[in-house]
């Protein structure tokens, strides 16, 4: 039997992210006889063409931008119908002539009630991911209870569920996964240092993630500054797009990079969509998040190209790393202990080959795209199956 997904990216701050990422490879690689998704987005991104690619149809659902001037009545009055009412609506339409079975959502009921109270409207199941530890208001709470199912993609945010009393019918821990034989190459390493000017004897670390204070990309540089000293043939990559609201970070960053000396040693790469081949290049790779991470799939990019490690003791890095079996772990906003990491494993090859390998067996046992695409299939199939029961 089929079963018609509309499968909605409610997230629109202008950046491509993790959760991105996770939406794409669930839908490559489920089973696409079984199910039927149809991608929701705001906006074009990196990934609409990848899914058209993968034969997927993509509708680019209307929102208006929020008016910011005149009286605040009549302002919030047009906001509302203008975001609220006439996206419910589109919704609504787009809903009933397409005949979907279930209204699946990519990110937090904290960016989907508009989705939430059409779905409950309808009848139609609804399935949300939770992806990040929330400061969840009671109107949140409330409308969980309209949810057949929650994901939570760790068990940090799974507890974090839990306290806040969500109400959703099931809430269940489904970790996200990836397919590791994606990062295994063969990559041209010497032609990847050229075209980013390293030198081939060079020791390279990098941050990947997009450029946002809590990300903590200040503690990876001044990490470099001090190993600079220690290695003078170090260089250190910065890669990930940023959003018009993180550009005074991001400037920031650029000048204590300048201010360093570092600026021929540093370099700030963007959005890249060859990631696995810049991994191949790393000897390390550094997460420096200063707030709790919810889960972290550019760990598990690293994971998968058998580099090791360095990542802050906080959310998501403690659980993915076995509490630093496979990783090393260290305080958040401590440049310090990042680059004794570093050194750490720089000083003994063995050990950094050992670790990196402790952390490919537990992506592959743990995190693999497959064990993530069967969970969530038959997490689908018995809410279809209740459903049905229950009418």
């Amino acid at each position: 039997m089929e079963y018609k997904i509309l499968y909605c990216e409610t997230s629109n701050d202008g950046t491509v992210g993790g959760s991105h990422s996770c939406m794409y490879n669930l839908i490559r690689y489920s089973d696409r006889s079984k199910f039927k998704y149809t991608v929701g987005v705001f906006s074009e991104n990196q990934y609409i063409q990848k899914y058209r690619d993968l034969g997927v149809e993509v509708v680019i659902i209307p929102i208006a931008p929020s008016r910011r001037n005149g009286w605040s009545i009549a302002r919030k009055s047009i906001n509302w119908y203008r975001r609220e009412y006439q996206l419910e609506r589109f919704l609504s339409s787009y809903i009933n002539n397409n005949k979907f079975d279930i209204l699946m959502m990519n990110n937090t009921i904290y960016e989907s009630k508009n989705f939430l109270r059409v779905g409950s409207r309808l009848g139609l199941p609804i399935v949300v991911y939770e992806r990040g530890i929330m400061d969840y208001r009671p109107e949140h709470i409330m409308v969980s209870e309209h949810v057949d199912a929650s994901i939570a993609v760790s068990k940090a945010i799974l507890k974090n569920m839990s306290e806040r009393k969500f109400r959703s019918k099931k809430v269940e821990l489904i970790y996200d996964g990836i397919d590791p034989d994606l990062y295994k190459g063969p990559f041209e390493r010497s032609q990847v240092r050229k075209d980013l000017n390293i030198p081939g004897d060079s020791k390279v670390i990098g941050i990947v993630g997009n450029v946002r204070k809590w990300k903590g990309q200040k503690y990876f540089i001044e990490a470099i500054r001090i190993l600079a000293k220690k290695y003078p043939d170090l260089h250190g990559l910065i890669i990930g797009g940023w959003s018009d609201v993180d550009l005074d970070y991001l400037e920031s960053l650029r000048k204590s990079v300048d201010d360093a000396g570092l600026s021929h040693r540093i370099f700030f790469l963007g959005y890249r969509r060859d990631t696995p081949a810049i991994l191949s290049i790393l000897d390390v790779f550094v997460h420096a998040s200063i707030q709790p991470e919810p889960f972290g799939m550019v760990l598990l990019e690293a994971m998968a190209a058998k580099v090791p490690v360095v990542a802050t003791r906080s959310g998501g890095p403690v659980e993915i790393f076995d509490g630093g079996n496979c990783g090393t772990l260290v305080q958040p906003e401590n440049a310090n202990e990042i680059a004794e990491g570093c050194i750490k494993y720089f000083s003994d090859e063995i050990f950094r080959k050992n670790v990196a390998e402790s952390a490919y067996l537990r992506l592959c046992d743990k995190f693999h795209i497959n064990t993530t695409v069967m969970n969530v299939s038959t997490l689908l199939e018995n809410i279809m199956i209740n459903r049905k029961l229950l009418q």
